[in-house]
């Protein structure tokens, strides 16, 4: 057994389950005192503690222990959890990072955290540090996983004390894996029902931690009118023994709906033995359907050695998947070679394979990019940590609202997405959101608001960041832009052009420099990472109201849509997701045009950049040439070809050090007949071009 390869397993685990536990106390925080919330913290803390156990973590899981010690209190209502101890609680998981990671120089903070919940739970520190193992009266009994039947028939009379049973059946339901039956054979006729009355009862089939006492707790307020039996069918050394489940018969025998003799004398028979029993009235359709879901619910679970559920799901690396798609991208270079190779000879077999193998070459590049899609709330759940943090520091009122979070985007860009927007939104906290009493003298709600919303948008990704704050003021950014030097005081600029100086390197409004903002980098890195992402950002604001910041990302930088286009020769690639439409121009536009690039688009002019000219291209010029309209950032651009040859699988490949200072290509990708073509960067291809570089 390969010990440290389960120890790597935890590791990655428990990092997801701190994001979790996070989650949950942020919610807590906001609705204290929910029970669901609580017993969610309590079992992930549980996991983190008996997991970390095992896999020889003992400091993780001495350290959790004491966690675990004081939500337990919370669980049974003997302490509160107050903002200080979410605080402290937010530290902790900070703390385990620390220790997951193999960081050693916490330990002084680990023993202060240690010594404060050994404070709120009035014990001394030397009980409060020792495992489960130990006795105290915090010690947590560890229950293993059981299977329990729990027959709930309720009186009558039950509904007439006020009594909702629907809550109670949702808490069973929170404690693990649930099968709810309802039996309504009880049910009068319409004359004789009393709607006051109960005439349902219930089997459920419960999978869980807890033991027998906890699940009768659950019905503790209603347990002296109703009829209740819980059962246990199996614990998790019996399930991990079994082979098989429970056949049908066996099930209702043991629950004595039948007996033996009836049994045997129904086998006898050859339909479904469940039609069997109701055809002969031996027992109620309903005591059939609650038999065959407890079958079914035994069935399906298959514990491992850590009796955990088995997944569906494989962890891989992402370094496989990375290599993965390498593959796949040299198989698309690959299989336009073989098309090419088909379209040009007279081999009718030769086209039938070439045009299978692209067909499975296009399955195989979607599922492989697929895999490596994970949804946008990954980096979405840090930011209500940081928002929190923040909004205490600088003593606002922040609420965050995030949309769109399922929103999938391909894992390279997301890690390198997480900082652009930290950046945004530690910016927004600090200079766009204005203190409660500023927001209260100005009308608004004391709560700002900001939200983070995420949606697909054809091959791209919408990311959109926006605050109710005072929003951006276009006369103090143009006097701090010329104040440094960045403008010129007779530049002329717009409101959108005059707040996109506040992405230029070193600008910065704050007067002072504090420990969130003002050292003009933040939205410097911003655009950079951006751009790197072969993105665009759009910044609009309303003064008094709000800004928002707008991101459009490609959803992967692996395999892209090109538009293939040649000049003088020369093959460039540009990216599908900035093309907006298509022009010619034909040798009388150009010279109704007096010299100068521009082409006539619904009555107005648009600019446009030669590639010829631009790359000092030799050849013929051509009658008439292609004008390609892009998107460009905050603006748009259009680009002249020679010809169009239509639509390409671009596999990104990188340019190489030696080419970096050459900054209107997004990177190269080999045609099917070998030979090399360039990807254009819209953004700095216009970027070079307003700069007259």
């Amino acid at each position: 057994m390969d010990e440290e390869k389960f120890r790597e397993t935890y590791r990655a685990e428990a990092f997801e389950m701190l994001n979790d536990l996070e989650e949950a106390l942020l919610e807590l925080e906001i609705q204290p005192g929910v029970p669901k919330l609580i017993n969610r913290i309590f079992r992930t803390l549980h996991t983190i503690k008996g997991s970390g156990k095992m896999f020889g973590f003992d400091d993780i899981a001495g350290f959790v222990h004491a966690l675990e010690s004081v939500y337990e209190e919370i669980r049974y209502g003997r302490l509160t959890a107050d903002q200080k101890l979410i605080s402290l609680t937010l530290s902790s998981c900070d703390i385990i990072r620390g220790m997951l990671d193999g960081k050693t120089e916490d330990s002084e903070k680990r023993t202060m955290i240690t010594d404060q919940l050994q404070s709120i739970l009035g014990e001394k520190s030397e009980e409060i540090e020792q495992l489960p193992e130990s006795t105290g009266k915090n010690r947590i009994k560890e229950h293993p996983i059981t299977i329990f039947r729990i027959s709930f028939v309720p009186m009558q009379e039950i509904f007439r004390a006020g009594n909702n049973l629907i809550p109670l059946l949702n808490e069973l339901r929170d404690m693990g894996q649930c099968t709810v039956v309802c039996h309504h054979d009880g049910i009068p006729a319409i004359n004789e029902f009393d709607p006051e009355s109960c005439y349902l009862r219930w089997d459920i089939i419960l999978t869980t931690h807890q033991n027998k006492n906890d699940i009768r707790d659950v019905f503790i307020f209603v347990e002296s009118e109703c009829k209740l039996d819980i059962t246990i069918i199996t614990d998790a050394d019996n399930i991990q023994a079994s082979k098989s489940h429970k056949l049908l018969g066996e099930i209702l025998v043991d629950k004595k709906e039948i007996t033996s003799e009836e049994l045997k004398e129904s086998l006898r028979k050859k339909p479904l033995f469940g039609q069997i029993l109701i055809k002969e009235k031996l027992v109620d359709e309903s005591k059939v359907e609650a038999a065959v879901a407890e079958q079914q619910h035994t069935r399906n679970l298959h514990y491992d050695q850590s009796t955990a559920l088995r997944t569906n799901s494989l962890r891989v690396p992402a370094q496989k998947l990375d290599a993965l798609v390498d593959l796949v991208g040299e198989l698309v270079i690959a299989q336009a070679r073989l098309s090419q190779h088909a379209s040009t000879s007279e081999d009718a077999v030769a086209a039938n394979i070439a045009e299978e193998v692209e067909r499975l070459t296009i399955a195989l590049r979607d599922n492989t990019i697929s895999m490596r899609m994970l949804p946008i709330d990954t980096i979405f759940g840090k930011f209500k940590r940081m928002i929190r943090d923040l909004s205490v520091e600088l003593n606002k009122k922040i609420e965050l609202v995030v949309e769109g979070g399922e929103t999938e985007l391909d894992k390279t860009v997301l890690d390198q997405l997480d900082d652009p927007l930290v950046h945004i939104l530690r910016n927004s906290i600090d200079h766009g959101i204005e203190s409660p009493e500023e927001r209260t003298a100005k009308g608004k709600a004391s709560v700002a608001t900001i939200g983070v919303a995420a949606a697909h948008d054809g091959g791209n990704v919408m990311i959109r960041i926006t605050d109710d704050g005072a929003g951006l003021d276009a006369g103090s950014i143009r006097s701090r832009a010329i104040e440094q030097g960045i403008i010129s005081p007779d530049t002329e600029l717009t409101d959108d052009e005059t707040f996109n100086l506040i992405l230029e390197p070193g600008f910065s409004t704050a007067v002072q420099v504090t420990d969130v903002s003002g050292r003009g980098v933040g939205m410097d890195v911003v655009r950079r990472r951006v751009a790197v992402l072969h993105g665009t950002l759009g910044i609009q604001s309303e003064p008094g109201s709000g800004t928002a910041i707008t991101i459009k990302l490609p959803l992967t930088l692996a395999i892209i849509d090109g538009l293939l286009t040649e000049t003088g020769g020369e093959m460039y690639v540009i990216p599908q997701t900035a093309v907006i439409k298509c022009f010619e121009q034909t040798h009388e536009d150009i010279q109704k045009a007096h010299g100068n690039d521009v082409i006539e688009v619904s009555g107005r002019m648009l600019p446009y950049i030669c590639l010829r000219t631009r790359f000092s291209i030799k050849g013929d010029v051509p009658p008439s040439r292609r004008i390609i309209m892009c998107e460009a950032n905050d603006g748009k651009i259009g680009i002249a070809v020679d010809r169009i040859i239509g639509s390409y699988q671009t596999v990104i490949k990188p340019l190489g050090n030696i080419y970096n200072n050459i900054e209107c290509f997004a990177g190269a990708t080999i045609l099917g007949d070998g030979t090399v073509a360039l990807i254009i960067d819209p953004i700095k291809l216009r970027q070079k071009e307003i700069s007259g570089n």
